[in-house]
């Protein structure tokens, strides 16, 4: 009971640092326990794609997709704090800048927004708004959770696209529900995987006391999810966001020495954006 109640205590952690949602009391975790919560970011995911999913209906009853997408982007950052997008645009503010990469650093660590910054957004705002709106089937919504629909659910999961391209199934839904847990693994894996490019900063905590053997864990509940939602095409998706952080987190680490939490925002908001487009791929396809 007790090593759960330790795991609680640091999942809630992780809870209350990435998103704004209600978590209790967490004063008594140390840094150890701060550290360790990193590994938690997939199930915070699940988590914000979970409170997404079951507020979407409403915005769809209320208003027409071209006001309920922008909508949802908007609740996504705030349940987030926008702190991903905060580290997206300081990364981006910095990266374009062209300078060496201490004043790159700084530049990063400087909270005043340069036009780099504000281009970048822009962009990444516009495309993921886009391929929401490409996802949206207006014929299409998620039933109550009663044997007969979830036995109904079964029926319709392919092994090639899993729910996606099924009749009665809202691929904007699945989405909304499992890409954000994809992306917060994105950030486990490159926190894991590549050194931190700071001497100090909250993020250090991440990467002193992350656990492979754990992250491999939180790896395959991801990687267990993107099949069931989307069937092989979601393991071709986690090849995929693999492949990325990988090519990514080397770049950077070969620029600035390593990664910083900026980045690590940068790298959730690039591949919720890279999963999305390639669930446009799969619905167009």
């Amino acid at each position: 009971m007790k090593f759960l109640a330790l795991q609680w205590l640091r999942f809630r952690m992780a809870l209350s640092f990435f998103t704004r949602l209600p978590t209790g009391d967490v004063s008594n975790g140390n840094d150890e326990d701060f550290g360790r919560s990193f590994i938690y970011l997939p199930f915070v995911g699940l988590t914000i794609g979970i409170v997404i999913s079951l507020l979407t209906p409403l915005l769809q009853f209320l208003f027409p997709p071209a006001v309920f997408v922008p909508l949802l982007l908007a609740m996504q950052i705030y349940i987030t704090g926008g702190i991903h997008m905060d580290g997206f645009m300081d990364t981006f503010d910095g990266v374009f800048s062209a300078r060496k990469p201490e004043r790159v650093l700084e530049i990063m660590r400087d909270s005043r927004v340069g036009a780099h910054a504000v281009l970048s957004v822009i962009v990444l705002l516009l495309t993921k708004a886009g391929a929401l709106y490409s996802l949206y089937q207006p014929a299409a919504s998620l039933q109550g959770a009663t044997l007969e629909t979830v036995l109904h659910w079964i029926t319709l999961w392919r092994w090639e696209s899993g729910f996606y391209n099924s009749n009665g199934v809202n691929p904007l839904y699945l989405s909304l529900f499992w890409i954000p847990m994809v992306g917060r693994w994105a950030i486990a894996y490159g926190a894991g995987r590549f050194p931190y490019a700071r001497q100090q900063g909250m993020a250090t905590l991440f990467n002193k006391y992350i656990d492979e053997k754990v992250l491999r864990v939180a790896e395959w509940v991801t990687l267990i999810m993107a099949l069931i939602m989307a069937g092989v095409y979601g393991l071709f998706m986690m090849v995929l966001v693999r492949l990325f952080v990988d090519r990514w987190g080397k770049k950077m680490t070969r620029f600035l020495g390593g990664l910083t939490g900026d980045i690590y925002g940068a790298t959730c908001e690039m591949v919720e954006v890279l999963c999305l487009l390639l669930l446009v791929f799969l619905q167009k396809g």
